[in-house]
């Protein structure tokens, strides 16, 4: 009985012996993985933060383009009052010389008009 005893304890002894050596590796496996998990929980973090900033340069670069978008329709409203004031003035400026062709014109037509009564008053006084 006490050699089945030492027996039964020796395997006893074999089987802790190997039930510790697989406990010991699945120890190391899971501080392994628990590391790898760790430095890409960092990395997550760490791209996190970036995407963070990358979005608030975005909605900085958003923000400065409705900006210029503003001030360029301000500036179009601008030039188009601008060019419709010129527009105006040039128009103004046609009718100034329209009206002076007109008037020179009828002046012309009165001095053509005296100039031959003057002729006719000269051929009847010789």
């Amino acid at each position: 009985v006490s050699d089945q005893l030492a027996a039964s304890v020796a395997t006893d002894e074999s089987q802790s012996a190997e039930t510790e050596g697989k406990l010991t590796e699945a120890l190391s496996q899971i501080k392994a993985f628990s590391a790898a998990a760790i430095d890409a929980g960092h990395s997550l973090v760490a791209a996190n933060a970036a995407t963070t900033v990358a979005l608030e340069d975005k909605d900085a670069l958003d923000r400065r383009f409705a900006e210029l978008l503003a001030v360029k329709e301000q500036l179009s409203g601008d030039l188009a009052k601008e060019v419709h004031s010129h527009q105006l003035a040039v128009r103004g400026l046609q009718n100034k010389i329209d009206g002076a062709e007109v008037r020179h014109a009828d002046e012309v037509s009165s001095l053509k008009q005296h100039i031959s009564t003057l002729t006719e008053l000269a051929s009847e006084a010789s």
